[in-house]
């Protein structure tokens, strides 16, 4: 094999380390996009969480006016009607707040599942990233050191080779030099 030859294959092994180095990028990019589909997630579970703050407040306030109903009827009979019509709104509004939380929480689940298949996405991505690595590794360590080895031999031979011609060459100038003289 020339030395030419050793050249374009390690040209052709440099090409394909550059090729997988480019799908190691697109891989990160790949985890990258993961993450921030887990942070948008994140974003998410605290918009619920805020929203379930909210409902708890409306809740608290619901549960003043239904005492502030109660307190009514204690006030006479007069108002009894006007007070039940109030504790039926109130009622009302507590089935659609706990209705809103059922809805909060069922987001909240799915936003938690999102979260889950989004780190399982993550986990692979890192296990493919690992085993890429890997065997760019043994690649490195098994083809391309081997051919350097090969190539440093060459060379070592062919700068032997050129220092026994030298040394040839002087001998015959020497005895070129001394017929002369």
């Amino acid at each position: 094999m020339t030395d030419r030859d050793l050249l374009e294959l390690i040209a052709r092994q440099v090409a394909k380390l550059t090729e997988d180095v480019g799908e190691l990028k697109v891989g990160q990019k790949n985890l990258e996009l993961g993450q921030q589909n887990l942070e948008v997630g994140q974003q998410n579970l605290e918009v619920g969480q805020q929203n379930l703050e909210m409902g708890l407040k409306g809740l608290e306030a619901r549960q003043q006016n239904l005492e502030a109903g109660q307190q009514n009827l204690e006030m006479g009979l007069k108002g009894l009607e006007a007070r039940q019509q109030n504790l039926e709104v109130g009622q009302q509004n507590l089935e659609m707040g706990l209705k809103g939380l059922e809805a909060r929480q069922q987001n909240l689940e799915a936003g938690q599942q999102n979260l889950e298949v989004g780190q399982k996405g993550l986990e692979m991505g890192l296990k493919g990233l690992e085993a890429r690595q890997q065997n760019l590794e043994m690649m490195i360590e098994h083809d391309i050191k081997s051919k350097i080895d090969v190539l440093f031999d060459g060379h070592e031979q062919t700068r032997q080779q050129l220092n026994r011609i030298e040394k040839e060459v002087s001998r015959h100038e020497e005895i070129i030099l001394r017929r002369i003289r």
